[in-house]
């Protein structure tokens, strides 16, 4: 790991190529542990819609930490 620094998963996360909507989304769920109906009257969705974005958002993660098979 030479000139590499070691970074936490939080700061990961931050740099991963998910939309600023998404990431408040994921924030507010895991870190502030609100639920998706309280998330859904914050940015104007309904849960469904928050379901949706919150399975997109872990999915667009997932594909991002894994790395590519050859």
């Amino acid at each position: 790991m030479s000139g590499c620094q070691a970074t936490s998963p939080r700061q990961q996360v931050h740099e991963a190529p998910v939309p600023e909507r998404d990431r408040v989304t994921l924030n507010l769920r895991f870190v502030a542990g609100w639920s998706q109906t309280q998330i859904g009257l914050f940015i104007g969705a309904t849960q469904m819609q928050v379901s949706r974005m919150l399975a997109r958002s872990l999915a667009q993660l997932r594909s991002w930490s894994e790395p590519e098979r050859a």
